[in-house]
Order: structure tokens, then C-alpha cells, then sequence
């Protein structure tokens, strides 16, 4: 276990006292599911790259934009939606 005054020990601590949380899970774990959830719930795309201190859009993008499958739920009825009023 690192040092608790480490820069990223009191996470570390947290997270072992906290139930439910894998063992195996990092910072980078948490920071990761942070930022994509963050976009899968619409957070506008330029606050979570300026929150992430990405140097670019398209870094944020290309890391945290997970797929996830109501995406492609979504992705559907649009385009059943775009259909139905095409007819």
C-alpha cells in the first residue's frame, strides 16, 4: 500500500475501506469511469477535456468516449425516427 500522503495515498486508503470497490481498482480506474460517464450523460465534451486537462478535443475523445450499448439504442431510433418522417 503506498504512503497516505502520497499524491494519490489517500485514494488509495478510500478506496480499501470503501465496500464493493475492486481491489484491483486505480485512480486511473476511477478517473477513467468518471470522464466517460461524464460524456455518456452529455456533459459538454470541452468542460470534461478542460476537467481531464487533455491538451486536445480529440485526445478526450479518442480515450473516454466509451460505447456503450444504449448508444446504439439511441443511434437506432433516430434513424427509425428520421425514417418516419421521411414517409
Amino acid at each position: 500500500m503506498r504512503h497516505p500522503d502520497s499524491r494519490t495515498g489517500w485514494l488509495t486508503v478510500s478506496v480499501e475501506k470503501t465496500e464493493g470497490v475492486p481491489d484491483y481498482m486505480t485512480p486511473h480506474d476511477l478517473r477513467h469511469t468518471a470522464v466517460s460517464l461524464a460524456i455518456h450523460a452529455g456533459v459538454n465534451p470541452k468542460l470534461v477535456q478542460w476537467i481531464a486537462e487533455h491538451h486536445t478535443f480529440a485526445q478526450t475523445m479518442e480515450t473516454y468516449a466509451d460505447l456503450y450499448d444504449s448508444d446504439l439504442d439511441e443511434y437506432g431510433e433516430a434513424l427509425a425516427t428520421e425514417g418516419d418522417s421521411n414517409e
